[in-house]
C-alpha cells in the first residue's frame, strides 16, 4: 500500500512540476533538503530518463524532487496551504470587507501563528518578515486599481458558488481551530498539497 501511494504521489508531483514550476514548494530549498536527509532519499529513474529523488518522512509527508525543485504531499495537514488560504482570505477581505471585526482579528491571529510555524520549519528556516513581505506583495498585487474594478471583483467573489465567506467561517470554527492547533503543535515541513482546503480539511 505504501509503495503504491508513493508511486502515485511521484506521478502527481512530477506532473505538477512539469506543468508549472510555481507549484514547487516555495519555502523548501530542494538541494538543501536532500542533503540534510540524504539517508532517507530514494532514487528512481523514469522511462524518459528523468531522475526522481523522493523522501517519505513517515509522518504523512512525502517529498519528490527533480532538477533542484521539490513538490510535496502532506496528509496530516499542509501548513503552506493553510498559509495561502489564510492570506488569500485576508486579501479578499481587504478588497471586499466581508469579515466582521471579530472575524478579521481572529484571522490575523491565525495568520501570525501559521507564519511563525512556516518560517521556523522552512528549509532553511526563514525570518517571519519574509512571509510578511510575501503577504504584502500579494496584497498589493491583488488590490484593483479603480473602485469600479474593486466592486466588480467583489460582486463576483462574494457569490455563493465562490465560497469565500463559508471558507472563512469554517476556518474560524471551533472544529477547525482544533485541527489548526494539532497541525502547529509540532515541527512540520511547510507543504502546499493537497490544496485547496476542501481536499484535506473535511
Amino acid at each position: 500500500m505504501r509503495a503504491a501511494l508513493i508511486l502515485a504521489l511521484r506521478l502527481v508531483v512530477t506532473l505538477a512540476l512539469s506543468a508549472s514550476p510555481a507549484l514547487a514548494e516555495r519555502w523548501i530549498d530542494g538541494p538543501l533538503l536532500l542533503k540534510e536527509n540524504a539517508d532517507l532519499v530514494t532514487l528512481k529513474t523514469e522511462s524518459d530518463g528523468l531522475v526522481l529523488q523522493s523522501i517519505d518522512f513517515g509522518n504523512g509527508i512525502v517529498i519528490v524532487c527533480t532538477h533542484g525543485e521539490c513538490a510535496g504531499w502532506d496528509t496530516g495537514g499542509p501548513t503552506a496551504c493553510l498559509w495561502t488560504i489564510v492570506t488569500d482570505l485576508q486579501i479578499l477581505d481587504a478588497m471586499c470587507g466581508f469579515a466582521s471585526a471579530e472575524q478579521a482579528a481572529a484571522l490575523q491571529s491565525v495568520h501570525l501563528r501559521v507564519a511563525a510555524h512556516v518560517a521556523a520549519n522552512a528549509v532553511p528556516p526563514r525570518e517571519v518578515s519574509e512571509l510578511d513581505d510575501d503577504f504584502r506583495q500579494r496584497l498589493a498585487a491583488g488590490l484593483p486599481v479603480t473602485e469600479h474594478g474593486k466592486q466588480a471583483i467583489c460582486n463576483w467573489l462574494l457569490q455563493p458558488e465562490h465560497k469565500s465567506v463559508s471558507v472563512l467561517e469554517e476556518l474560524l470554527s471551533p472544529a477547525s481551530g482544533q485541527k489548526i492547533e494539532a497541525m502547529l503543535a509540532e515541527p512540520r515541513l511547510p507543504i502546499s498539497n493537497p490544496c485547496p482546503w476542501s481536499l484535506w480539511w473535511r
